[in-house]
């Protein structure tokens, strides 16, 4: 008999001091546990889908024998969801924990009772397992511990108590162990991806912000076996101040993550998948750099790092900053060259647009002018990512059920493109390129959806779409048009913004012709200067829907 059938026979209770008896009902998408004749509404639907847990709480007394007479201990079985609910006063939907202990005792014996649990154990399980893998990536069994690197001075250094009182007790119900060592200055966490033994972990989970998982692409990358060390899952928990990368793999798997974006982020990352990611290589004055994330320079850069004497603030320091810096707006001169996946239009203001030789391409740039190589008109949104106008102002994780190896397998598909070669950064760009010589007010090179929390940055972007997203402000701009720009940037509505630039691109460079300025990787300041970058596509894996 199967399960279904078997259970339709029998009476639950929920909870341990519960005498209510109740049915229990499974169906494809969800289970129903309900009394009888109790409307629909009135009954609980624990969809699979919500499921991270389920434990099995054996009652031992009475399994070893006992007096003849003595009736069956309850047997429980205890399912941790997190459904989507809305809030008291919101509309909104966000997820809430939902721990649902169901206790069996009609039948006549002990050993029986958790038989039977026993049985819809292992059936609700696969369940889970069966919805999770039709959701795409891969998914995969943590067999061994995950190594979670904690930043205690981490966005308002509030780290510890986050993983204590919120990550910890998921991953205990979603019985995953793990090994937890904390950072204990800037750059260890780089020393700790460079020489820990990857085989004793299923993965890393950082619990931090963005930077010190940049600090851990470093090591990955840094290592003898990098090839095979890169591939490691990694997964991600809002600790820090900005969360961008949580942000995007929320975004990407239909999470909310405005309210409560620890438990959100957490529950996708216990869903036990892996996704390929791009990862872009970048050529700074320092070496060679891997980001995840971004490059910013200009507005959003100084925002990032001015900000930090709001430290304390959180997430609003950022905008604390913003504030100030359109009330001061800033210009940089610059010049930015790239290869677009399509012909490039630039629509120019009021300012002439030719064609750079290769000679012009070694000058300064010239006061103000915007000089671009062009080519034939194309709609910017030719490539379907939403393009709009330009200018603004002033290894390894064995002991998975499921090889890695078929992830990488899976990213790997249509990625056998010719191999970018980008030149020195003293050596002009290629003749093919596209080069604009202008004053910025910021120039953001993205390959996430958000490079914040309420900062859309680039609505088309996936984490494999082997794409570079620019996002280019040019001066002159009023106080008030910035402010509407940063307002669109929450949802991303800029891509419809005259004034806003935003193309796709293989590969890019980057060259301040300011003395001083910020320019930022994944969160952190790095060496200011001339920067290039290209996609190194599907090249890392990420714990994410």
């Amino acid at each position: 008999m199967d399960i279904p059938s078997l259970l339709s026979d029998l009476l639950f209770t929920l909870g341990p001091k519960s005498k209510v008896r109740f049915k229990l009902e499974l169906f494809d998408e969800h289970l129903k546990i309900s009394t009888d004749g109790e409307s629909e509404k009135k009954a609980r639907i624990i969809k699979y889908a919500d499921i991270i847990g389920l434990k099995l709480n054996e009652s031992m007394n009475s399994l070893n024998g006992g007096a003849p007479h003595t009736p069956p201990v309850t047997q429980h079985l205890v399912i941790y969801s997190y459904p989507r609910t809305k809030g008291f006063l919101s509309s909104k939907l966000t997820r809430k924990r939902l721990c649902t202990d169901l206790g069996l005792s009609c039948l006549d014996t002990s050993e029986n009772n958790l038989k039977v649990l026993k049985l819809l154990h292992k059936f609700i399980l696969e369940k889970v397992q069966t919805h999770s893998s039709n959701q795409g990536g891969q998914f995969v069994r943590f067999g061994k511990p995950l190594l979670v690197l904690l930043n205690p001075r981490s966005g308002k250094g509030e780290a510890k108590k986050l993983f204590q009182n919120k990550i910890r007790p998921m991953f205990e119900e979603a019985s995953v162990e793990f090994v937890c060592l904390e950072t204990e200055r800037a750059g260890h966490g780089e020393e700790i991806a460079v020489s820990t033994d990857l085989s004793l972990y299923s993965g890393i989970v950082i619990v931090s912000g963005d930077g010190l998982l940049f600090e851990v692409y470093q090591g990955l990358m840094a290592r003898p076996d990098s090839a095979q060390a890169v591939l490691t899952p990694v997964g991600i928990l809002p600790a820090g101040s900005g969360n961008a990368l949580c942000c995007s793999i929320c975004h990407a798997a239909g999470e909310p993550f405005l309210h409560d974006m620890l438990t959100h982020s957490t529950f996708v990352l216990l869903k036990h998948h892996i996704r390929p990611m791009d990862l872009i290589a970048l050529d700074t004055v320092a070496g060679r750099k891997y980001s995840f994330l971004s490059l910013t320079w200009g507005l959003i850069a100084d925002i990032d790092i001015e900000s930090e004497r709001f430290r304390a603030l959180g997430n609003a320091r950022f905008t604390v900053e913003a504030i100030f810096r359109i009330l001061s707006p800033r210009a940089y001169k610059g010049k930015l060259s790239f290869l677009p996946i399509s012909p490039y239009t630039h629509k120019s203001r009021s300012q002439t647009v030719t064609l750079l030789s290769q000679s012009q391409r070694e000058q300064p740039a010239t006061n103000g002018k915007v000089r671009s190589a062009s080519t034939p008109n194309l709609s910017p949104h030719a490539s379907g990512l939403g393009t709009a106008a330009n200018t603004l102002g002033n290894g390894h994780a064995d002991g998975a059920v499921r090889d890695i190896q078929e992830v990488e397998e899976t990213g790997s598909e249509g990625d056998a493109e010719e191999e970018i070669e980008l030149p020195p950064l003293d050596q002009p760009v290629p003749e093919h390129w596209v080069t604009i010589d202008d004053y910025f007010v910021s120039i953001v090179a993205v390959y996430q959806s958000h490079i914040g929390p309420e900062i859309l940055a680039a609505p088309a972007a996936t984490m494999t779409d082997k794409l570079i997203h620019l996002l280019i402000i040019r001066s002159p701009v009023t106080r008030l048009q910035m402010l509407n720009i940063m307002t669109q940037l929450e949802t991303g509505s800029h891509t419809n913004n005259p004034q806003v630039e935003l193309v796709a691109v293989k590969a890019f460079r980057l060259e301040p012709l300011e003395l001083r300025g910020n320019m930022v990787v994944d969160g952190e300041k790095v060496a200011y200067g001339p920067v290039q970058g290209k996609v190194l596509p599907s090249a890392a894996r990420v714990m994410a829907l």
